[in-house]
């Protein structure tokens, strides 16, 4: 018998449960291996489905599926929980138009005892807002409601439940309200309010990242660049927050910072989590893992034999244009700094060159286009007192410039 968590969240909310591991070594997929084995070598994002003729369901496999070239830049895995048969559930997802769907690594909750096992939860089927959502899925994404073919005994009425799991253990979760509720998938791996435990930095395993061990979708580097923002040149709006936020700003102990001092910004955890979620959400992930793998990781190793296996890894993950993380800078820098690691070794500085480069370039529109978000604001306005968490990761100081934001417009012309 599967012992069960012992935490539930309330509706909408993450913490970490406290549950027995081997629940997860039960959990065997269809490829072979358990959801332990693989969470040993990736991140997984367990989400529990209700039957595939409910259209939240639906949508949830179409969104993560939209983004999971940038699950793969973060090295996520997504595994579905399903109730109905292999087989039939199998044949749902090949009938789907995207063919590589057939793909998505997935369990078998015979009896539901994983369901139970993790605490998911029923509800009525009807409501209001869930009948409302699902004529604006129908209108707008073309999903319709299916005819149930699940096995006897599904308890088709469990509310959708997402789990990250990280090393056979969970770190983070979502549980939803009612199930038209969703949860900002990229936001429950990356974690940008510390409301679980995920691991801070980019790449645990950087060996892992971008390979394909049959768990993971074979996604090339050009369909990633083909969802990224290509305008020839754009200029800027003028922001306005300075009038909008200022009754929050006047009173908050938060380091803001404007496209020139990006790479204060990215010092700051707090804020470069949020960074690293908005470049997930327009397909510029990269960027950010690189400057997280140098600064955090590479910087900050003591021993030099040490940053020489990390130099050759971020060789082979950031300098390969043709990698999932090949980053977009010239081949001149990257030679210059290919040849200095020949002549001298894993110095420190090192990639020095490159992270200004990036800084200056890439990271900065980034940010930029970040300042214009909602997700912006949202940063903005949580974080009215400073918290542990927000002590940097990194060693070098940072200057807070004023809280008044009022930004110039800027011009970026694509090369």
């Amino acid at each position: 018998m599967l012992d069960s968590l012992t935490v539930t969240s309330p509706p909408g909310t993450c913490n970490t449960p406290t549950y027995d591991s081997k629940i997860l070594e039960e959990m065997i997929t269809n490829t072979g291996r358990s959801v332990d084995d693989i969470s040993q070598h990736h991140k997984i994002l367990l989400v529990f489905l209700r039957h595939t003729g409910c259209v939240f369901c639906q949508e949830a496999i179409r969104d993560i599926f939209d983004i999971y070239p940038v699950m793969m830049q973060l090295d996520t895995v997504a595994i579905f929980v399903h109730m109905e048969t292999p087989n039939f559930f199998s044949k749902y997802l090949e009938e789907l138009p995207e063919e590589r769907l057939k793909d998505f690594v997935r369990v078998y909750d015979k009896d539901n005892r994983f369901a139970d096992a993790f605490k998911v939860v029923n509800e009525a089927s009807l409501g209001y807002q869930n009948i409302t959502r699902g004529i604006e899925l129908l209108v707008t994404r073309g999903i319709m409601v299916k005819s149930v073919h699940a096995r006897d005994g599904a308890v088709l009425t469990r509310k959708p439940a997402v789990f990250l799991i990280e090393k056979g253990d969970i770190v983070h979760e979502f549980r939803v309200g009612a199930a038209h509720e969703k949860p900002d998938y990229l936001s429950v791996i990356i974690d940008p309010q510390f409301e679980g435990r995920a691991s801070e930095a980019t790449c645990c395993d950087m060996k892992a990242m971008g390979t394909s061990d049959g768990v993971l979708f074979n996604v090339t580097k050009k369909e990633i660049d083909d969802k990224k923002p290509k305008p020839k040149s754009r200029r800027t709006k003028s922001l306005t927050f300075s009038s909008q936020c200022l009754p929050v700003f006047s009173d908050m102990d938060f380091m803001s910072y404007d496209a020139h001092d990006v790479g204060l910004a990215m010092r700051d955890t707090r804020q470069r989590r949020y960074i690293k979620l908005y470049a997930a959400k327009i397909y510029c992930t990269e960027t950010v893992l690189f400057w997280e793998t140098v600064e955090i990781q590479y910087k900050n190793a003591i021993k030099r034999s040490v940053r020489a296996e990390m130099a050759e890894k971020i060789f082979v993950q950031f300098f390969d244009p043709n990698s999932l993380h090949g980053i977009n800078v010239t081949d001149v820098l990257k030679n210059k700094i290919t040849n200095k690691y020949k002549q001298e070794g894993a110095d420190n500085d090192l990639f020095e060159d490159m992270i200004i480069e990036v800084e200056a370039t890439l990271l900065r529109e980034i940010y930029t286009r970040f300042m214009e978000s909602d997700l912006y604001k949202k940063m903005c306005t949580k974080y009215l007192k400073p918290t542990k968490e927000s002590k940097s990761t990194c060693n070098t100081p940072r200057t807070p410039i004023t809280p008044n934001i009022e930004f110039t417009e800027t011009t970026f012309t694509e090369n």
